[in-house]
């Protein structure tokens, strides 16, 4: 039948609450937003759904968000969201006493066909003062076109009041850092690290859950209706900080197994990142909190808890922390990330 039914158990809770079958591997459709400065890669590169005449900015992989929730695609809990499935048994996914009331990652897709905003996220302190989600992230870089780059973290022996007057004037690029991109590349944002990201670029994103973003230029640009999307400039400058962790990251520990090669991206207080290069089937027993797969590349097939899920390009999986082993068997070369919440 595929799904190993755990347990199903009834509780005392509020009314219409019903706990949910202690899920197997979870396979997911992707929340798709269209964006002004989106394209057409991840319908080109992963065939995700495309609005007609949408520009596809962003596809949500695992998201547990009000804005917008992961739903299953297939299997007895198809049609669930992943906030119905995770807020039914937390434990499930996370460990500790007091687990967190979000799944704590959320897993992105992005085509930057034109610029980004230039924009920040707070970190915990930042976000406490603003009410806001804190958010660190790293990204995956998919393609780059020649020449691309982006802007990450201030130039050298800047600071946030040179930005605020860069902005004043219209010129916030003569003050920030910039970075050259190619694919295969991964760059690790901390919160309050000012970025916007170029064209040409498509990546993975791997973050803290949280949708705060304080917008501190558009460049100009006019939103969907015509007129300039808001700015977020108090906010933006109070969060702003030097990090000495943004940037490319230096290719991390290697790990060489039969028909395998784990590389460490990164590893954070928030979460953990790998790179996983198959060649032949690679079974593991999962430790720690839940874990989400994506696929870059390849096909095949994963498996775990009695279930067996076909992979295709573009995929992401959530297996939780319940499901003990679960093992991946690629039709040839395939190329995988592997997140994980830490803690």
């Amino acid at each position: 039948m595929g799904w190993v039914l755990a347990w199903a158990l009834f509780e005392t809770r509020p009314p219409g609450y019903r706990r949910a079958v202690l899920p197997g591997i979870l396979k997911f459709r992707p929340f798709v937003r269209p964006m002004p400065w989106g394209g057409e890669a991840l319908a080109r590169l992963f065939g995700k759904p495309c609005p007609s005449k949408a520009k596809i900015g962003e596809t949500w992989e695992i998201a547990d968000r009000p804005e917008g929730a992961s739903v299953v695609a297939e299997g007895p809990l198809a049609g669930k969201t992943l906030t119905e499935i995770y807020h039914a048994e937390p434990g499930a996914f996370v460990g500790g006493k007091n687990p967190p009331g979000r799944f704590p990652l959320l897993v992105k897709f992005i085509d930057a066909a034109d610029w980004l905003s230039l924009q920040v996220h707070p970190d915990a302190a930042a976000a406490e003062k603003l009410s806001a989600e804190p958010k660190t992230e790293c990204w995956v870089i998919l393609e780059a076109a020649p020449g691309a780059f982006l802007y990450l973290g201030l130039s050298a022996g800047k600071t946030p009041q040179d930005l605020e007057s860069a902005l004043a004037a219209g010129r916030p690029e003569t003050v920030l850092a910039k970075r050259p991109v190619a694919a295969g590349d991964a760059v690790f944002v901390p919160a309050g690290t000012v970025h916007a990201i170029g064209p040409g670029i498509v990546l993975a994103e791997i973050q803290q859950n949280s949708d705060t973003t304080w917008r501190l230029s558009d460049w100009g640009r006019a939103g969907p209706d015509g007129k300039p999307r808001p700015l977020h400039l108090a906010e933006g400058l109070a969060s702003v900080r030097n990090d000495p962790r943004a940037g490319k990251l230096p290719q991390g520990r290697q790990k060489e197994l039969p028909g395998a090669r784990i590389i460490s991206i990164v590893a954070c207080d928030e979460f953990s990142l790998e790179r996983l290069g198959l060649t032949f089937p690679f079974s593991t027993t999962l430790g720690g909190n839940a874990l989400c797969l994506g696929v870059l590349s390849g096909r095949g097939t994963v498996t775990g808890a009695g279930q067996t899920l076909a992979f295709f390009p573009g995929d992401w999986f959530l297996v939780p922390k319940t499901c003990r082993a679960f093992a991946v068997k690629p039709q040839g070369p395939a190329t995988l990330l592997s997140a994980q919440p830490a803690g």
